[in-house]
């Protein structure tokens, strides 16, 4: 997720209120980008992968995307 992304998001959402250029939104949307890498890359998601060392390449991979999509259903 880029801070575009979430710029858009919050706009979308119907966020107001922040300065006219954009800065604070702006810095929202990095500080939410950086928490959001940092929580894929936790112990939670990286043990729930369940990786082992037999895995090809694809395997890791599709286990990690398998595991942060499901920190999705636990976050709302």
């Amino acid at each position: 997720m880029t801070r575009d992304d979430i710029t858009r998001m919050a706009r979308d959402a119907g966020f107001v209120g922040f300065d006219g250029d954009n800065g604070s939104l702006r810095r929202f949307a990095a500080l939410v980008a950086r928490h959001e890498r940092e929580a894929c890359c936790g112990p939670e998601v990286l043990n729930s992968a369940n990786v082992i060392g037999s895995d090809n390449p694809h395997q890791v991979y599709a286990k990690l995307c398998a595991a942060i999509r499901a920190r999705g259903n636990h976050a709302d």
